[in-house]
């Protein structure tokens, strides 16, 4: 009985709506429906909303068609077209970075602003208490601008902190590091120079829902090579974080992330070297007056870099008796590196280390870019929880494509098969900018001979072939780079085998040899 009550209750309130909206629609059959403005504003806001990046031709195109109702329109129309004007001139500050367009939309807000007969002025003053601190000659806010919007506003606690930035560069190459607490939403874009501003080009990366240290606002860190002049970091928004690379010049580029922790990163290229930000430098086919071999060869190989992987409070893999990875490599990564010097005194050999110390993995690809490194190779032991695991096998960058390489991934990586995946999203961009094909190639001499040497000596040698997997010592590289798992340090046999000298000499042997053949099949004939 009640709920059929109810049920009348809600057929009559349904009904007195009906002819509400009926009587609503008939007023505006008379009037022939929304008025132009409605419709103008009905479809910029369509626009906006339903389009993931907007088009700054498109939008100005918007600017005129409400400036018309900012001048002659009724009094709601030219409150209304000012807030939608200001509104496209913020969205068009924000894609061009041009502040003409800033001062214009903090101008328009404060006129609406004024008008308290409009219920807009609330939502004008709310956009002027985010966009004054940005006004000025300045990409960010003033210090004393952010101090006082965190006291005075109910600030996100969680908001993630940019904690640091570091850099590695030389004069055709920069490598630039943004630490963070956790993964966060960016965009980056380049901006033209600004002559009028006496600004230089940028490289702008707008970090979401984060907040600067205090202690990296307005303290620029001075670059002054070939191709950056500085890098400032400082806070956009209340909710924005932005790091702004003073460039010399427009060139090419790369932006990648890294985890555990969660790093962003940016390559940056001599121009000369790259026809465009998709293509990285190194001319592998270029004629060097230098000759390295001694026969009727010109080889283009100059500069090689050996990595030997983890070090210091980074043991790497654990293997039979305690044998730590971290010194099993660096000692033959040292052998091989004696090797070339002797048999090729014109290369030169450069270490990312030569005793127990660490680098971070991004720091050792940069390393290899800022010595304009020729060839990149990683020189690791492998491991796994299955003891009867052997072999040997050469990596390099790629889509994981088996499960097994995701396990050597994510340990190389000191990630997990999720953060593999996660790598994995990033990777298509990269690829075209990497020496795949080069890479490819010198990983198959490299597995070919290094198998073929030891196999001299022993009899159970397992050819485990050529695989390919995200590393992160490999992004980023601007050369053929490989990542060799010379033998399993976990093996009960081959982890005492890489305990003596005489096998890992033969190790080292036998990477020098595939060096070698990547060095001859690469090397242009005499004329």
């Amino acid at each position: 009985m009640q709920y059929s009550k109810r049920l009348r209750v809600s057929l009559i309130l349904l009904a007195f709506f009906l002819i509400l909206t009926g009587a609503k629609n008939n007023k505006s059959k008379k009037n022939k429906g929304p008025s132009l403005f409605e419709k103008i504003k009905a479809e910029y806001l369509v626009y906006k909303n339903s389009k993931d990046e907007l088009k700054d031709t498109i939008l100005k195109g918007y600017i005129l068609k409400f400036d018309k109702f900012s001048r002659e329109g009724k009094e709601a129309e030219v409150i209304a077209s000012k807030y939608f004007k200001a509104d496209i001139n913020e969205k068009l500050f924000e894609i061009t970075g041009d502040r003409a367009y800033l001062n214009e939309a903090i101008k328009l807000y404060e006129e609406v602003s004024k008008s308290r007969n409009s219920n807009l002025y609330l939502a004008a003053q709310k956009k002027l208490d985010l966009l004054s601190p940005n006004k000025g000659k300045d990409d960010f806010m003033s210090l004393g601008s952010f101090e006082r919007h965190k006291n005075e506003s109910s600030i996100n606690t969680d908001f993630v902190r940019l904690i640091n930035i570091r850099h590695w560069s030389d004069s055709n190459y920069t490598r630039v590091v943004i630490e963070l607490e956790k993964a966060v939403t960016f965009e980056h874009r380049t901006l033209k120079e600004d002559l009028e501003n006496k600004k230089p080009p940028r490289l702008i990366v707008d970090l979401k829902n984060s907040v600067v240290n205090k202690e990296l606002i307005n303290n620029p860190i001075e670059i002054n090579n070939n191709l950056l002049q500085q890098i400032r970091v400082g806070q956009f928004k209340e909710d924005q974080a932005r790091v702004v690379l003073d460039l010399r010049s427009l060139g090419a580029y790369n932006v990648f992330t890294l985890t555990n922790p969660y790093r962003v990163v940016i390559d940056i290229f001599a121009s000369d070297k790259s026809g465009s930000a998709k293509t990285a430098p190194t001319d592998t086919r270029k004629i060097q007056e230098k000759k390295i071999e001694t026969k009727q060869f010109f080889s283009n190989i100059r500069s090689i870099v050996i990595d030997t992987g983890h070090g210091d409070h980074d043991p790497g893999a654990i293997g039979v008796d305690g044998l730590k990875e971290k010194d099993v490599v660096l000692d033959i990564g040292l052998r091989l590196g004696r090797m070339l010097k002797e048999f090729h005194p014109d290369i030169e050999i450069h270490y990312t280390r030569e005793s127990d110390i660490f680098l971070p993995l991004e720091e050792r690809t940069a390393f290899a870019n800022s010595k304009k490194a020729d060839l990149f190779i990683s020189i690791h032991a492998n491991a796994s929880k299955n003891k009867s695991a052997s072999g040997i096998e050469t990596y390099f960058l790629n889509f994981a494509k088996e499960k097994r390489a995701m396990e050597v991934v994510a340990r190389e990586n000191a990630t997990t098969l999720e953060g593999v995946d996660e790598v994995q999203t990033i990777l298509k961009d990269l690829l075209l900018s990497s020496k795949y094909n080069e890479s490819s190639m010198f990983a198959s001499v490299i597995q070919k001979n290094l198998v073929s040497r030891l196999s001299q000596e022993y009899s159970d040698i397992v050819d485990l072939g050529v695989k390919q997997g995200p590393f992160f010592v490999l992004l980023g590289s601007a050369m053929p780079s490989i990542l060799v798992e010379v033998s399993f340090i976990t093996h009960p046999i081959e982890g005492k085998r890489l305990a003596t000298e005489a096998y890992r000499e033969k190790i080292a042997e036998g990477i020098f040899n595939g060096i070698r053949e990547y060095i001859e099949r690469t090397a242009l004939v005499k004329n």
